[in-house]
């Protein structure tokens, strides 16, 4: 306890007048936010590319800085060269600067389009550099110019040494970057690297070598996590690609040999790929790839693939892969899975076709015969091989029967650009899906046979896909049947069969029937272990499709939206305040505008409690004279004091329409003694205002509203919404100081499952509904019931699946998760419980309360779970009177949760509502591993009985299987002269925090409550009387 209390001390201290470090030049403007990404193009770093976009508005916005004084040139190509490319040509001149897109027949200068649809905003030279900034439309309806998409795309550059637009000789090249799903990079803390390469290896000098090297890795004491993997080639001319896998326990010494003829064979684990033509590959900041510790230590095969197609001899490498990595842990331990068509001899791909298409399977149906508790994948990267006639390559996604995405496509595959890509946003693969992969092959030019193999002339059709949470997968690949592929083409044997092969007439037609039959013979689907065991079963190729591009836009608007205030809420019911932010936690400054439905005087601040007392406030309007704007402080319910020290700077003020917009900054961390911190906790914003200049009392032109300013998650409406309300119907609401009364009743039945994104009070009287909680009940119960709650029959009904609490408003899960109803699910009776705080002892007073749960058929990542914590709510725990700060304590121990599940996981905790009753003051929720604490989940150091609301942590935060959670609440009594005693009526007290999770699982809750033997021992007593 004492250690909670240090740390929560620690954590929340205020920082002295004389260590806070001042600034004193605003550096709002420094960055540019509406360009966060930034590559270099190329290897010298001459050529930067910063862009950003809004794929609301469709619009994206591009800066590209070249180290010359010429022209510059940049654009889109659909293989990487000049062929179909659409490019802008810009520079400043002697006469100026110009700016023109064009697009690209051939190598030849690019011709100026018809209508122009890049529009230049800046051209600048200085220097040496030359920076043009411009935007364009993400869709184009324009036939000169590409679509920008979510895949891939290969960008090109090219510049000159002067304004004369010639040839641009060696200043040129292509980079593929995936632009709207671009993941930025970044360093951790306590990094370091290792590297796993080839030694003084002398490549043979034939077509294709793969060799491997079997070595150790160095050994950690403790885990750590790979964040970035680079590869150092040391021949650029003859890597092709590389692979590092892990070995299992068995293997336990070194090898340098040719691939796939010894010992190696057994190293089947994928843990790193690399293809040419990629660069770094940089994991999210949720997944790293484990390595030491408890991960165990593992010897690991490096494969690499030598392209030698002019039989160079006499050439030694050194090449490999760098691994970065850190002891700071992340969430998730990352893993690859291989899938697609299995490498092995049998399959062909015929010659003179234009497009031949090769599919490999995944059933993930299969994971759970091979590993005792598998997960969902959640893929969030992928790297796509095929050979030289590959094409295309697309990976479906299909649910149920039913493709359900695409999950990553390259519509213009090049052999010589192999990248590991980012996905952009994370996509769960649930275990039953079926993952399959699509390659396209063009053989025109060949007049033989193409086989699958190891050979640059054979082909593969391959996609790594790169996830979390890591399993102990290798592969999960699928092979045509042979003896149906045989038999469908009137072969009894092998030899027969490739007769047929050898000797057919390839034509467009034969080409023809042999796809047909390639594609619907039963396959041979396998997923293969660590340890190389694996499993098998015969199964069908599902249909692919190519979903339709959106409808292009052709309208601007880039400017509509300001992105440096990406927040918003009102904090009214009525809508007539309305506040926008957004912050730079890196300068530590703040951006708030504010806009209100008045020509008068507005006022807004922040309060510890919600009220004046303590509270810092600005104060501006636009009056006769001008504007006015002052940073001030309350000492109570009077004029707020004009603070010494003017920390709000306004950026601007102005009145029109009726409407008064207020724009300025301030620091998150002030050094003035007026002024408060802004936490990334949950802060009481409070706002006011007049129907004139005269700064008096506001009247009812007021409010307050809980808000996480610096964790905030912006709200969302997927598409195929839809609404449904639990709610009490026409209950009469006793003449009591404290009624919970309990409604069980049936949720709605869908045929497939929905998932909830939203959950909003329906609230008929505010000055009696005091919590709401809605729990699932098990499927023994199946009968509707209206009764006042814990009096026996609704008892049964405990898994929470939502709360709301007063003061609170609707709650948004965040993207990745939503809460599960219909289908799989099952259909479920719900107890809806209404706690009533009536301390008028108003009768007669009729309630239709309740929540409404916004649902859509668009599933998300995760099944969201609430967990309630805390000291359980049962007779036997007192309060004692007259206390300043009494603190109770409940722990949540989860090494305990396997105990009552099968297949337990860790809780990813992404919000928290925090619930005592009158007497409490401040929540906290500890985190504790191994022992040692090591975060407060969540914290309320103002709590307030009248503002309970579910908030957002703002970044996700494991709770690892065997960690605890202790819930901390402090208690005022000091006006008491009687025990308060836990219960739960209003005057009872609580001490409880309701952890919204996932993925879901099977709990309701997990609490401590005091052993009441040992503590009547401890105070002198032998009995409870």
């Amino acid at each position: 306890m004492e250690e909670l209390e240090r740390f929560a001390k620690e954590e929340w201290a205020v920082i002295p007048q004389e260590t806070c470090l001042k600034l004193v030049q605003w550096s709002w403007a420094q960055e540019d936010p509406l360009l966060p990404f930034s590559e270099h193009l190329d290897h010298e770093n001459n050529v930067r590319l910063k862009w950003g976009f809004d794929e609301v508005q469709r619009t994206i916005l591009f800066e590209l800085t070249v180290n010359t004084t010429g022209w510059v040139g940049f654009g889109f190509s659909p293989k990487g060269g000049m062929t179909g490319a659409d490019v802008v040509i810009g520079g400043v001149g002697p006469s100026g600067s110009y700016f023109t897109d064009r697009h690209a027949g051939g190598n030849a200068m690019p011709e100026v389009d018809q209508q122009q649809n890049y529009q230049l905003l800046s051209l600048t030279e200085s220097n040496g550099k030359t920076v043009m900034k411009f935007q364009r439309s993400i869709d184009s309806c324009d036939k000169d110019d590409l679509t920008i998409t979510d895949l891939p795309m290969k960008l090109i550059y090219a510049y000159g040494e002067t304004d004369d637009i010639t040839y641009h000789s060696t200043k040129r090249g292509t980079k593929e970057l995936n632009l709207l799903k671009y993941m930025p990079h970044i360093t951790p803390p306590n990094s370091n690297f290792f590297d796993i390469t080839m030694v003084n290896f002398t490549v043979p000098a034939k077509h294709t070598h793969y060799h491997c090297k079997v070595t150790k890795a160095p050994t950690f004491d403790a885990k750590q996590h790979i964040y970035r993997i680079e590869p150092v080639i040391k021949n650029v001319e003859l890597v092709h690609h590389l692979l590092l896998y892990r070995c299992p326990p068995n293997v336990n010494e070194e090898l340098d040999v040719e691939c796939y003829t010894s010992a190696d064979a057994h190293c089947m684990q994928v843990v790193a790929v690399w293809g040419v033509g990629g660069g770094n590959f940089e994991f999210p900041e949720v997944a790293g790839l484990p390595i030491g510790g408890n991960s165990g230590e593992f010897f690991y095969r490096l494969e690499v693939h030598y392209n030698n197609p002019t039989a160079i001899e006499g050439r030694v490498d050194n090449s490999g892969l760098r691994f970065h990595y850190t002891s700071e842990l992340r969430q998730h331990d990352a893993g690859i899975l291989m899938t697609g068509l299995a490498v092995g001899p049998g399959y062909a791909i015929p010659p003179k076709a234009k497009s031949f298409l090769t599919y490999g399977m995944c059933d993930t149906a299969n994971i759970p015969k091979l590993l005792e508790a598998p997960q969902d994948l959640q893929v969030f990267a992928a790297m796509l091989h095929t050979h030289l006639v590959g094409r295309k390559v697309r990976v479906g996604h299909f649910r149920g029967e039913e493709q359900i995405d695409l999950l990553i496509v390259d519509e213009n595959y090049d052999f010589e650009y192999q990248e590991v890509l980012n996905l952009g946003k994370t996509k769960t693969v649930q275990l039953n899906d079926k993952v399959l992969v699509e390659c396209t092959y063009n053989t025109e030019n060949l007049d033989k046979l193409t086989w699958t193999g190891f050979s640059t002339t054979d082909e593969m059709c391959l996609a790594f896909l790169i996830y979390y949470p890591a399993m102990e997968l290798s592969s999960c690949t699928s092979f045509p049947d042979s003896a149906a592929l045989h038999s469908a083409m009137g072969a009894n044997d092998t030899a027969s069969w490739l007769n047929i092969m050898l000797s057919k007439t390839w034509n467009d037609t034969t080409v023809n029937e042999y796809q047909q039959i390639v594609n619907t013979v039963d396959q041979h689907i396998t997923v293969v272990d660590t340890f190389n065991n694996a499993t098998s079963y015969k199964g069908k190729l599902p249909e692919l499709k190519v979903f339709p591009p959106a409808a292009c836009m052709i309208q601007w608007s880039w400017a509509q939206e300001d992105p440096l205030l990406p927040f918003s809420e009102h904090l009214d019911p009525e809508h007539n305040v309305q506040l926008k932010w957004g912050f730079d936690e890196i300068q530590g400054t703040i951006l708030f505008e504010l806009t209100v439905n008045t020509s008068g005087w507005v006022g807004f601040g922040f309060s510890p409690k919600g009220g004046m007392t303590g509270a810092d406030v600005v104060i501006g309007g636009v009056g006769p004279s001008g504007s006015y704007f002052t940073d001030r402080h309350a000492g109570g319910n009077a004029m707020p004091e004009i603070d010494q020290q003017q920390n709000y700077q306004l950026l601007s003020l102005t009145e029109s329409n009726g409407k008064t917009v207020m724009k300025f900054v301030k620091f998150i961390d002030s050094c003035d003694k007026d002024d408060l911190t802004i936490t990334d906790l949950p802060m009481k914003l409070i706002y006011a205002y007049g129907q004139t200049d005269d700064i008096t009392y506001h009247s009812t032109r007021r409010g307050t509203k809980e808000l996480n300013l610096l964790k905030y998650m912006p709200r969302v409406t997927p598409p195929n919404s839809n609404f449904f309300d639990i709610t009490m119907v026409n209950f009469t609401v006793p003449a009591n100081q404290t009624h919970y009364h309990c409604k069980i009743t049936k949720a709605p039945t869908f045929g497939s499952k929905q998932h909830i994104y939203r959950v909003e009070p329906v609230i008929k009287n505010v000055d009696l509904v005091h919590h709401l909680l809605l729990y699932r009940c098990p499927p023994t119960v199946t009968e509707e019931l209206d009764v006042e709650c814990y009096t026996g029959v609704d008892g049964d009904c405990m898994e929470t699946v939502a709360v709301w609490g007063v003061g609170g408003g609707a709650f948004e899960f965040p993207e990745v998760a939503g809460l599960p109803i219909g289908g799989n699910v099952g259909d479920f009776f719900y107890r809806l419980e209404v706690h009533y705080n009536n301390p008028n002892k108003s009768a007669g007073r009729v309630d239709n309360s309740g929540l409404r749960f916004y649902h859509t058929s668009e599933l998300r990542q995760h099944d969201a779970g609430i967990l309630m914590t805390g000291l359980a709510v049962a007779p036997g725990y007192a309060i004692p009177p007259k206390a300043k700060s009494f603190l109770t304590y409940g722990m949540c121990d989860t090494a305990n949760i396997p105990k009552v599940l099968e297949a337990p996981q860790d809780l990813q905790v992404f919000s928290v509502m925090l619930h005592t009753h009158l007497a409490g003051r401040k929540v906290r929720v500890g985190h504790f591993r191994e022992g040692k604490q090591i975060d407060l989940l969540a914290a309320d150091e103002n709590y307030d009985f009248e503002f309970q609301e579910v908030s957002n942590l703002g970044k996700t935060k494991t709770v690892k299987l065997g960690d605890k959670l202790l819930v901390e609440c402090t208690y005022n009594t000091e006006n008491r002269d009687t025990f308060t005693w836990g219960g739960l009526s209003t005057s009872d007290e609580m001490c409880l925090a309701f952890l919204l999770y996932y993925p879901a699982m099977n709990l309701s809750g997990c609490v401590s409550f005091p052993d009441v033997t040992s503590l009547g021992y401890a105070m002198g007593a032998t009995d409870t009387a």
